[in-house]
């Protein structure tokens, strides 16, 4: 086995600090625990998953658009403007009669 495993907590603060510092200040600050490639190795993978969610999020966002659109689109067409009695359907035509 190659390496050793990183902490998870270690991550998990990395990202915290990737929210409010560039990563040159992180590496500064995590100088006497981790590697300074290990570190920028680490900022990479947070920042790709980053990048990952906010594309399928763009994506969910885009599909969920497209299905209202189309939903909307069906209503309106199945609302038909009938002008004459004969354009009803048979079943409206005979709760109409009466």
């Amino acid at each position: 086995m190659r390496g050793k495993k990183t902490d998870g907590e270690l991550i998990v603060e990395i990202a915290e600090l990737l929210k409010l510092h560039r990563p040159a200040d992180i590496v500064a600050v995590m100088a006497g625990r981790l590697p300074r490639r290990t570190l920028y190795r680490i900022i990479a993978k947070l920042k790709a998953e980053d990048e990952k969610r906010k594309i399928e999020e763009r994506e969910r966002f885009r599909e969920s658009m497209h299905q209202w659109a189309t939903s909307r689109l069906k209503n309106w067409q199945s609302r038909k403007r009938y002008k004459k009695s004969s354009d009803l359907p048979s079943n409206l035509r005979r709760v109409r009669s009466n």
